[in-house]
């Protein structure tokens, strides 16, 4: 017995090795060479063969592995000379095409492609936009589309979403768009056998029964993992009460469907005598248990959180029908190795971390505890329950704040009632709509009411407790030492009765919620020009103020630059309020994240001549000055009001430290540069420059880089963007004056330091600071 449980401990240790392998391969700055891959046999015979190297050459599995699957994925991004090449290729839609009618965006999985009439040696999955007289796309159908294509690029900052990190988890080669024509044609029809043709059908039918109903988008969500339809405001209150697991097929659901069917299948199964002479009823259960887990866990594309809860599931009724005992630890890690074998780089992605986590922390904090004699059985059940959500909540607290600065303080007790809701209640009926309405519409239809009254009555519950809007937040983003030792304190203050000294487990939370935010001293700034794509957004951070400088671009996509890369960006340096905020002017790729900053981040004051849709400002005029923490600020342009209009109306300014000045430019071209110039010439002398409308051959003239005088020059631009910005002209003149130029398309989000002692100095180049293997090229 003792040897047996010590071999089940040296596999549990074996996978946590081979795991802490591939967590380390993945914070790699670069590529390795692909000759060190060629090592992994070797590795596996030394862990197969050797016992005292074991753990050192599980640890090198573990690594050389992501390190093999990383190379394959990278080397089958689309070649750099096919960027931006009209293409004609041949493949068929993959998965769940979501949008609407002005837009579809989809997943194209390619099987040959031509360029100019020739074949060229590029297949692979893609992700497309198709942006103009889009049909309706069905998963399956194949189909011969011109495009263009682009290698997987995304905005880089220091806080925020990776979209690279996304796309690369997802082995996509290229994104692009389909360029709209007669071309484009349908080769044939998927015969809607296919698991996605299926759950595409079944998700329309949804929409069709519950019309406009907003719990219409959470059915879905729950019967197909399709959340495509829900709202920005629902992602909202699931977020402000931490039940987003609730509204998607997640491991929790996969587990009551299969407990479900366990207990039913047993219980028909031993009310007959013939089965039972063959196979017994706890081992048919177990069998359709996993069955059931699997197909709807297949609902949800096999999602992360379904794929750990699926593999703990398969090896649990395993070991039901094997007749062994496996112990929940061990299931833990079996199920950790299927899914890092199956997708080492899931250890990047947030929903590994919270789902292997709050089944770990449940199981050590659960462990050894023995319910209070005499007590009903249901206030053992209430007390267990209101514990596991003390255990989450603990537990999972350093990885929500590190993830996403923020954790709801309702989400234990939302989870606390919500959960047993879903699982008793709206689960059930949803299961029970989506296997009728397809066959049964008729009776599918009632039962998507029913649910849809289920889920009305939770999400009154849930938009209440959204409301109090009690989340928890860091002083600013904790470095990785703060997060190791929030885990180890969090551990011990959720730890066994047994465990001594367990409220000294706060202590070591203290570091994750109060690391002191950076500053600038006094007389200095921070100058960070932030990575929005084609667009502007600058932050100015002086020792007690914040000023924002254009809030970047607005997509019909769902992208927000003042929601999905300014704010995170201020919370991440502890910032609580913006103290103004200027709009150089009404251009969308300047303005349009305006109204969501305001909206999610308090503004004190807004300064623009073209103010965007929903935001309220005063009129930004040369000769406002102001100074803060021993820093200048002026406007210099425009002088006139009515005067300027369009980009020559750019609010421009200037700022100055003893250390060197900044001037923003916004969008200005050359007649406006020429008025400043004459009207202001000494003024525009600065050691920075933003250079005017993203490096544009209208702006940047010669006088007016003769005035400025600049040493470094910072471009904000997207991307092989469709303006091809900046132009050569500009570089050039830039260049004959040795003026070093940066840009966030080469380099993410570029932050540049102003201080007294040393001047100016470019303090952070975050595609370079923040380099990972899935931003690398073979």
């Amino acid at each position: 017995m003792r040897s047996d449980q010590g071999k089940v401990a040296g596999l549990r240790a074996g996978i946590l090795l081979a795991a802490l392998g591939v967590a380390l391969a993945a914070q790699l700055p670069s590529l390795p060479d692909a000759a060190l891959v060629a090592m992994l046999p070797m590795a596996l015979a030394v862990a197969w063969l050797r016992a005292p190297v074991r753990p050192l050459a599980l640890l090198a599995c573990g690594f050389l592995w992501a390190v093999l699957r990383a190379h394959v994925t990278l080397l089958a991004v689309l070649p750099e000379a096919l960027e931006g090449r009209t293409l004609v290729v041949h493949g068929s839609v993959v998965g769940l095409p979501a949008g609407d009618a002005a837009r579809v965006r989809f997943d194209f999985l390619i099987a040959r492609a031509r360029q100019d009439a020739r074949p060229i040696a590029y297949r692979g999955p893609v992700r497309l936009g198709w942006y103009r007289d889009a049909p309706r796309l069905v998963p399956g159908e194949r189909w011969r589309l011109v495009v263009r294509l682009k290698r997987p690029r995304g905005r880089v900052n220091p806080a925020g979403f990776d979209y690279e990190r996304w796309l690369f988890r997802r082995a996509t080669s290229a994104t692009g768009y389909v360029v709209s024509g007669t071309a484009n044609r349908r080769l044939g029809a998927s015969g809607r056998t296919g698991l996605d043709a299926w759950r595409q059908r079944l998700s329309r039918a949804i929409a069709m029964h519950l019309q406009d109903r907003p719990a219409a988008a959470l059915i879905a969500a729950l019967a197909v993992g399709d959340r495509s339809a829900m709202s920005r405001e629902q992602w909202r209150v699931l977020a402000a009460t931490g039940t987003a697991h609730l509204m998607a097929i997640s491991g929790l659901h996969v587990g009551l469907v299969a407990g479900l069917v366990y207990f039913l299948v047993a219980r028909i199964w031993s009310l007959t005598t013939t089965p039972l002479l063959w196979l017994a009823a706890p081992r048919a259960a177990a069998i359709a248990a996993v069955a059931a887990a699997a197909v709807y866990a297949a609902l949800a594309g096999f999602a992360l959180p379904t794929q750990r809860a699926l593999a703990m599931i398969g090896v649990v009724m395993g070991a039901v029908v094997l007749r062994r005992r496996v112990l929940p630890a061990t299931s833990l890690c079996l199920a950790l190795a299927v899914v890092l074998v199956a997708d080492p780089f899931a250890v990047v992605s947030a929903g590994f971390w919270l789902s292997f986590g709050a089944v770990a922390v449940i199981l050590w904090g659960m462990s050894a505890r023995v319910p209070a004699a005499g007590q009903p059985a249901w206030r053992r059940l209430v007390g267990r329950w209101a514990r596991v959500q003390w255990l989450v909540a603990v537990g999972l607290l350093p990885f929500s704040i590190v993830l996403f600065l923020a954790f709801p303080l309702t989400a234990p007790l939302a989870n606390l009632l919500a959960v047993p809701w879903a699982g008793l209640a709206l689960v059930p009926l949803v299961l029970a709509a989506a296997v009728l309405v397809l066959p049964f519409p008729a009776l599918g239809a009632l039962l998507l009411q029913a649910a849809c009254v289920a889920a009305d009555s939770l999400w009154w519950l849930l938009v209440r407790l959204a409301d109090l809007e009690l989340m928890l937040r860091p002083v600013s983003a904790p470095p990785p030492p703060a997060l190791l030792a929030a885990c180890l304190g969090g551990l011990l203050l959720i730890a066994p009765r047994a465990v001594p000294g367990r409220m000294l487990g706060l202590v070591g939370l203290l570091p994750l919620l109060f690391h002191p935010a950076p500053r600038p001293g006094h007389g200095d700034f921070r100058l960070t020009l932030l990575d929005v794509g084609q667009g502007l957004a600058s932050v100015v951070q002086t020792r007690a103020h914040v000023l924002i400088y254009d809030a970047g671009p607005r997509y019909g996509t769902g992208f927000d630059a003042g929601r999905d890369v300014i704010v995170p960006y201020l919370r991440a340096r502890g910032v609580t309020r913006v103290d103004r905020l200027i709009i150089s002017h009404g251009n969308s790729d300047h303005s349009g994240g305006a109204a969501a900053l305001r909206s999610l981040m308090p503004t004190l004051e807004t300064l623009s001549n073209e103010a965007a849709p929903g935001v309220r400002a005063r009129p930004c005029r040369a000769g406002t000055r102001w100074q803060w923490d021993g820093v200048d600020f002026e406007i210099l342009h425009p002088a006139v009001a009515g005067a300027w209009d369009g980009n020559d109306g750019s609010c421009v300014l200037k700022v100055s430290a003893p250390g060197g000045r900044a001037l923003l430019t916004g969008d200005v071209e050359r007649r406006a540069e020429a008025a400043m110039v004459s009207l202001a010439r000494a003024k525009l002398r600065a050691e920075v420059l933003v250079v005017a409308h993203h490096g544009s051959r209208s702006s940047s003239s010669a006088a007016f880089l003769d005035a400025v005088r600049p040493r470094l020059a910072l471009i904000p631009r997207g991307y092989r963007n469709r303006y091809r910005f900046p132009h050569a002209p500009v570089l050039r003149r830039l260049d004959e004056r040795g003026v070093r130029v940066l840009d966030t398309a080469r380099h993410g989000a570029i932050a540049v330091d102003v201080v007294r002692e040393g001047g100016v100095r470019v303090a952070r180049l975050e595609r370079i600071a923040d380099s990972r293997i899935w931003r690398a090229r073979p």
